[in-house]
């Protein structure tokens, strides 16, 4: 968590050198800012190492886009690939600018198009998901900070940050492989597997779940065999290693780790304060 406050200008964010769970979702660091008064801001080579989106949620604000300024109005982002320069400037004459802003981690999670090379302008980008879940995640980091909390707004706010900029609408296409998967958990699921019952190539599966998911097809089998475990712990009396083989893990310990990296607790644990 960090707060800026200076004339003119307040910032609250949330970065992942304090909460490194934001980085398995392509998240470095979130933030709201209030900008007012006479300010210019322009990338530095720290910054140019990232992506940016920064969406206009309230009053006037220009960008540099092509060598020239623009507005930014409300329901518009600014996108920056890695590598690339950005800037903005606000009038004194100008209304408070809102911003709502998402620096993304270098590499395959983040979702700017790996062919832009340059800043550009994304509109109709309704902010009202991305803020609140921000606001929930700047909120649960001023007080207790719980990994699973953290862990699961950190998702929510990937998620929305991708379907900002890739402008797709969720899908079910995999759907009914999911529900296959589910229905035997215990299986020694694969790839190869996955990718016969899809009718897919791993390349199209892999690309197809991303988009669908935010996860590699194994890994989202796994966040799959985490949530029947959370339940079979909620609402049976169940052992560990009973239920550890039943979602495919045939070592308990294995699974106890696998647990933990997902919840932030152990599986005893989490019974614990689930039942407690």
């Amino acid at each position: 968590m960090k707060d800026l406050i200076a004339p003119g200008l307040h910032e609250t964010s949330v970065i992942s050198q304090e909460y490194p769970v934001l980085e398995n979702f392509g998240i470095s660091w979130t933030g709201y800012t209030s900008i007012g008064g006479s300010a210019v801001r322009k990338s530095d080579e720290f910054d140019r190492r990232f992506g940016h989106i920064q969406i206009t949620v309230s009053g006037d604000i220009e960008v540099l886009v092509d060598g020239g300024w623009i507005q930014l109005p409300p329901n518009t982002g600014y996108v920056t690939p890695p590598g690339a320069d950005w800037a903005w400037r606000h009038k004194a004459s100008q209304s408070v600018w809102k911003v709502i802003f998402v620096r993304f981690v270098p590499g395959p999670l983040s979702p700017i198009p790996a062919d832009r090379q340059d800043s550009y302008l994304l509109t109709d980008c309704f902010t009202d998901d991305l803020l609140g879940t921000y606001k929930l995640l700047y909120r649960e980091s001023i007080t207790v900070g719980r990994p699973t909390v953290m862990r699961c707004l950190g998702e929510l706010m990937g998620f929305h940050a991708r379907q900002i900029i890739s402008r797709t609408e969720p899908t079910n296409q995999l759907a009914p492989l999911w529900m296959e998967v589910a229905a035997d958990l215990a299986r020694p699921w694969n790839l190869n597997m996955l990718c016969s019952l899809a009718h897919m190539s791993p390349e199209k599966l892999r690309l197809l779940c991303r988009a669908e998911t935010g996860h590699s097809p194994m890994r989202f089998v796994n966040r799959l065999r985490m949530r029947h475990a959370a339940a079979l712990l909620r609402e049976t009396h169940q052992g560990v290693s009973e239920i550890s083989r039943q979602v495919g893990y045939e070592d308990p310990f294995n699974f106890s780790t696998s647990f933990k990296r997902c919840y932030g607790h152990s599986p005893r644990e989490f019974r614990k304060g689930a039942c407690g």
